[in-house]
């Protein structure tokens, strides 16, 4: 199905959710992938009864210095209820963990997951990576870098990405936010480029969906159809959706209300994956 076609059936109302009529119970559990420090863990959502259910794992956004797993329990709730195991994660923050270390933890995490699938029933083979903004960049970064192989991802969606070729889109950002890629690349712009994952991309990367709100006035559209048009130039799988009316921080908020969309989107694209 191309991306035009996906997105018109998605806005037009026509697709339907392929979430069981009668949701999933959910079961929840809190686990250290690293340490015992709570910027290390992670909140695991599993349907009850459900074997071999494909995992998500989302990593949040907030600019490489905030954010935490406690404000996505209802995300990790509405996809366990629909059958997908929602592994939500934290990562140290920066300045004091910049975001090739927060990338390396994130491979961490994914480590533990792949130990742990008989514990929790899900199959860590169809591994799907979910970055918001910050937590984009977090996943491609580890995924051009063999942080976590590429062969052990099954897909990977990216919503309202910021910082996927920061040397460059930097100047794509609206001149209050463009201070925000410091502390996780560094003061030097001269080192921005060893970060760039543009010119990583490569043929055979995991199936992708690209997302970005049409009212997303924080994170330019112009960086995630950037990454939409370099995965698609080097011969990868991958759609891009604009939801209407959808800001940077409200679309994410909305992912959990019955009956989304983009949420619908997001779900078919993940049990489509083999």
């Amino acid at each position: 199905m191309t991306a035009v076609l996906l997105a018109a059936m998605m806005f037009e109302g026509t697709m339907s959710s392929p979430c069981p009529k009668i949701p999933h119970h959910v079961q929840v559990a809190t686990s250290f992938y690293a340490g015992h420090d709570d910027a290390q863990a992670l909140d695991l959502y599993t349907p009850a009864g459900v074997q071999n259910a494909p995992l998500a794992v989302y990593v949040h956004g907030g600019a490489w210095v905030s954010g935490d797993k406690s404000d996505y329990v209802q995300l990790g709730q509405a996809l366990a209820r629909c059958g997908i195991a929602a592994a939500i994660v934290n990562y140290p923050l920066a300045p004091q963990t910049p975001a090739a270390q927060q990338a390396a933890l994130l491979g961490q995490a994914v480590q533990w997951l792949g130990h742990n699938t008989q514990r929790f029933g899900y199959d860590a083979r169809r591994m799907v990576l979910i970055g918001h903004s910050a937590g984009a960049q977090l996943c491609w970064y580890a995924v051009v870098h063999g942080i976590i192989a590429r062969q052990a991802v099954a897909g990977v969606i990216a919503i309202g990405a910021v910082g996927i070729d920061p040397s460059r889109d930097v100047d794509d950002l609206d001149p209050q936010y463009r201070s925000i890629y410091a502390p996780a690349f560094g003061d030097d712009r001269a080192h921005w480029p060893e970060f760039d994952i543009g010119p990583q991309l490569r043929a055979g990367e995991p199936p992708s969906l690209v997302i970005h709100g049409q009212a997303d006035f924080m994170a330019p559209e112009a960086i995630s159809r950037q990454l939409y048009d370099q995965l698609k130039g080097a011969g990868n799988a991958v759609q891009f959706l604009r939801p209407p009316g959808k800001g940077h921080w409200d679309l994410i908020e909305s992912l959990s209300a019955p009956g989304d969309d983009t949420m619908i989107a997001i779900e078919r694209f993940i049990l489509s994956l083999p």
